[in-house]
């Protein structure tokens, strides 16, 4: 009886029938935490590389300097742009029971966590090229419109 179950676990397992240390290892392996090993991240890429900080975070800026909101409010004001979109959750993943203010709160958290992370030389450089391609002086502030009208990704 214990014979035939031993069988059959190898058979389960893809190991030879009568190899008992290759199943006492994959049983381990399944079972024992220590031997466990680490499954491969699936799923969507990450979508905060260092440009999109820095994209994000110039524009928060923008909309700041142009609409004199703080912070937050300007990382909500970008969400709910067309294209800033791709930068927040599906609202699906929020749950059935969740407002869209608290996902549209968490999610402009999120967007401004993100922005916060960019580097300052690499705003003003990224700054300077949005200038320049929209050909404005270089003292002349840039504004929202500008930022989402230049797209280097």
């Amino acid at each position: 009886m214990v014979n035939t179950r031993m069988l059959l676990l190898c058979d389960h397992y893809d190991v030879d029938r009568g190899d008992w240390m290759a199943l006492a290892f994959v049983l381990a392996q399944e079972w024992v935490p220590g031997l466990q090993t680490a499954q491969a991240r699936t799923g969507p890429g990450l979508k905060w590389g260092d440009y999109e900080k820095v994209r994000a975070r110039v524009a928060i800026d923008c909309v700041m300097r142009e609409q004199n909101r703080n912070e937050l409010d300007a990382a909500t004001f970008l969400l709910r742009r067309t294209a800033w979109r791709k930068y927040s959750s599906r609202p699906s993943s929020w749950g059935r029971h969740a407002s869209p203010s608290i996902a549209t709160l968490a999610q402009a958290k999120t967007l401004l966590r993100q922005a916060q992370k960019a580097h300052p030389a690499w705003c003003r450089i990224f700054e300077a090229a949005v200038r320049y391609q929209v050909k404005k002086d270089a003292c002349a502030p840039i504004t929202l419109a500008d930022v989402e009208r230049v797209d280097y990704s």
